[in-house]
């Protein structure tokens, strides 16, 4: 009888563990679906990275190159941009102001064949200095402008004039008196020849520039080695400057401070070419 009692006890038991497993709901076809998005599958593409590129603005370039003080002056100042991306109608041209200060938009440039760019602003500065410009362009799929390097046009005292020798060119201011003199070169590292520049009324000249042969060993037969300033097949040519007048009053006169006497030789040496 007990084992009867059992038998009948045990088959209750496994009854209900049957019906508890068919009423448990089984995971359907959606389910099914969300739990493969999950896995991770060898065909699933990787995420695209975001595509970038470099967009570049040229150097602008001005001509004149250096203009006068108190005298209106018209500039050309051009720009290459060939970037495809370039959105039309973007390029400015910016007047930089003291730092700390916003660029003025002088205006838009105007598109010239070959890539060019240019806007031709009139300029008529107070006093003596320079002039600071860039160039800035919009492109396609960029949020910040991208600028150019900065031009710089230097203003001088008196209207720019080339002083042309045979064998070389350089732009000096108008007023300053140029003489050239020959020397005996004594010995094969001494100058062949000199030209001096001199500030009007003041007869010591502030500019030197030295002729020498070339491949002369000058820095080591000089005292005091003048800087160098180009070479050509023939000739190198080096140069010392003086940046203060004989007589003080001459600076007052051409509205100089010694400062500006000196940042002017130093732009008449940049201009300095070989022929």
């Amino acid at each position: 009888m007990k084992i009867l009692i059992s038998i009948i006890v045990v088959s209750l038991i496994l009854g209900l563990g049957v019906v508890y497993l068919s009423a448990r709901p089984q995971p359907g076809p959606v389910a099914q679906d969300v739990q493969n998005l999950a896995k991770p599958t060898s065909t699933q593409p990787a995420p695209l990275a975001l595509a970038t590129s470099t967009h570049a603005v040229g150097t602008a370039t001005a001509t004149p190159a250096i203009i006068a003080v108190n005298t209106p002056t018209q500039v050309t100042v051009t720009v290459q941009i060939t970037d495809p991306t370039l959105i039309q109608n973007s390029v400015n041209l910016l007047l930089l102001g003291a730092s700390g200060t916003q660029p003025t938009v002088l205006g838009v440039m105007q598109s010239v064949p070959n890539g060019l760019y240019s806007l031709q602003p009139v300029f008529n500065e107070p006093t003596t200095g320079q002039i600071q410009l860039e160039v800035s362009a919009a492109f396609q799929g960029l949020l910040k402008r991208v600028i150019s390097p900065i031009v710089q046009i230097p203003v001088w005292n008196a209207r720019p004039a080339t002083y042309t020798d045979p064998s070389f060119s350089i732009i000096i201011p108008e007023n300053w008196t140029a003489a050239s003199q020959t020397s005996t070169a004594a010995e094969p590292a001494d100058s062949v020849r000199s030209v001096s520049f001199s500030l009007p009324t003041d007869p010591v000249p502030i500019l030197y520039i030295f002729i020498y042969p070339h491949g002369a060993d000058v820095v080591d037969q000089a005292d005091e080695p003048p800087g160098f300033l180009g070479s050509n097949n023939t000739y190198d040519f080096y140069f010392q400057m003086r940046n203060a007048p004989t007589d003080s009053s001459t600076l007052t006169t051409l509205d100089l401070t010694p400062g500006g006497l000196e940042q002017e030789l130093l732009q008449v040496v940049g201009m300095f070419k070989t022929d």
